[in-house]
Order: structure tokens, then sequence, then C-alpha cells
């Protein structure tokens, strides 16, 4: 339990929005990269190792019409409020 604190401590005080907007460079095998609006620079994980379970990059030319289609779902301003709505009261419920 006191993980889960510690982690939506970190996702407030590191800016949720930053994180989440990284998902898009993440699943273009992208961890690092400048977000002078949120501060966030990069994925939060460690070395990625060669073996990633043979699953596949997308990549920004050939997968455009899908990053556009994420995108819209992952950056849609109802979703972003909805979420930090549910991080901001969980943490509250936890303490």
């Amino acid at each position: 339990m006191v993980l889960l604190v510690e982690v939506v401590v970190c996702i407030l005080d590191c800016g949720f929005q930053g994180l989440w907007r990284g998902v898009l460079h993440h699943i273009c095998d992208k961890h690092e990269w400048d977000d002078e609006d949120t501060g966030v620079w990069g994925c939060e994980h460690g070395e990625l190792g060669d073996d990633r379970g043979g699953k596949a990059w997308l990549h920004l030319k050939e997968d455009a019409a899908v990053l556009k289609q994420l995108a819209s779902v992952i950056l849609d301003i109802r979703l972003l409020h909805k979420v930090e709505m549910f991080i901001t009261n969980r943490l509250e419920y936890i303490k």
C-alpha cells in the first residue's frame, strides 16, 4: 500500500500529463525527448533489454495514421481531466 501511495504522489508531483504524453514517445521506442511544456524528459523505466517480448515499435512515418488515432485518445482533454481526478481522489482515499 505504501508503494502505491508513493507512485501516486510521484505521478502528481512529476506532472501526470507529462508522463501520460510520454506514452506516445514510448510506443515509438523513443525514451528521451524534449517537452518544455511539462518538464518531463523521458521514460521512468530503466534500460530495456534486447528481448522485449517480440513486440514491434510503431514508426512515425509508417504508422502515422495509427499514431494520430492513439494521440486523439491519449490527449483527449476530457480523459485527462477524469484520470487526474481519479488519481487525486485515490490519493485522498489511501491517506
